[in-house]
Order: C-alpha cells, then sequence, then structure tokens
C-alpha cells in the first residue's frame, strides 16, 4: 500500500519537481487530503486515510489507497498542483488522469442497496404487531431453512 509520502511525490514528479522542500511537502500532503475529502463527499471512497486536522498530517502514513485507484488519485493531485507551481501538464497526462478516473469510477459504481418496504402480516394475523418484522440480514433471510418462521 502507498504512503501518502509516495503519491505526493508521485504527482510532484509527474509535475517534473523530483525534490520537494519540507514545506512543499505538506503542503502537496494538504492539496491530496482535500482532493479527496472532495471525492468522498461526492461518494467517490477508495479508501483513503483522511487526517482529521491538517497541522497532524503524516506523510509517512498509509494512504489506504488500493494499488488499482493510486494513478488516478497521483494524476488528478498533478492536474490541481500544477497553477500553483507554474507547470504546464502534458495532453498525455490529462488524457491519462481522465482514463484512471473514468475507470476508477467505473469499477467503484456499485448499485444502491434498495429498502424494504414494511409488509403487512396479512388479514389472519393474530399479534397486535400489524406489520412483519424486517430481517436483520435482508439478503440472508430464509438462508436457515426457516422461511416462514417469523418469531
Amino acid at each position: 500500500m502507498w504512503t501518502k509520502r509516495q503519491i505526493c511525490a508521485a504527482a510532484a514528479e509527474e509535475l517534473g519537481m523530483h525534490s520537494l522542500t519540507p514545506d512543499e511537502e505538506q503542503g502537496i500532503l494538504r492539496r491530496l487530503d482535500a482532493q479527496m475529502a472532495l471525492w468522498d463527499s461526492k461518494d467517490i471512497r477508495v479508501g483513503y486515510l483522511l487526517t482529521s486536522d491538517p497541522d497532524d498530517a503524516d506523510l509517512d502514513a498509509p494512504s489506504g489507497i488500493p494499488d488499482a485507484a493510486v494513478e488516478a488519485v497521483f494524476l488528478n493531485l498533478a492536474i490541481k498542483l500544477a497553477p500553483g507551481y507554474g507547470k504546464t501538464l502534458s495532453p498525455d497526462t490529462r488524457i491519462s488522469a481522465k482514463a484512471a478516473y473514468d475507470a476508477l469510477l467505473t469499477n467503484a459504481a456499485q448499485p444502491l442497496q434498495s429498502v424494504r418496504a414494511p409488509m403487512l402480516a396479512g388479514a389472519g394475523n393474530k399479534s397486535r404487531m400489524p406489520f412483519l418484522p424486517t430481517p436483520a440480514e435482508p439478503i440472508l433471510a430464509g438462508t436457515d431453512g426457516a422461511i416462514d418462521d417469523f418469531t
């Protein structure tokens, strides 16, 4: 698993910046945290371990990002960093960033879980509860063989 320092360094290398000062590293880490918080708010969650306080950010902490998502993260970070460092990105970098981001979205797309509406117990119900209880785990409901046992 990549560390946050490695992701920041990869983004900087994409901009042609091969040696960074500690202040530059911390600045890039803050931008990485901001990018990942934005993605998280858009329900694009790749497992990134967000920093709770920017002043306590640790470059050597694990990122939590799976290897398949790292390229999308550091290439898009490079795009965000370029104007601040007066760098111009190559068209290839922009194309690769878009392709990696699109692949990330495709791989991470999961259908929304449906919520089961309460079901009326029916006319023969003798209990005080008008609705059948919802199984604790709807996907596993009935796997124990007692399909119609609602007690």
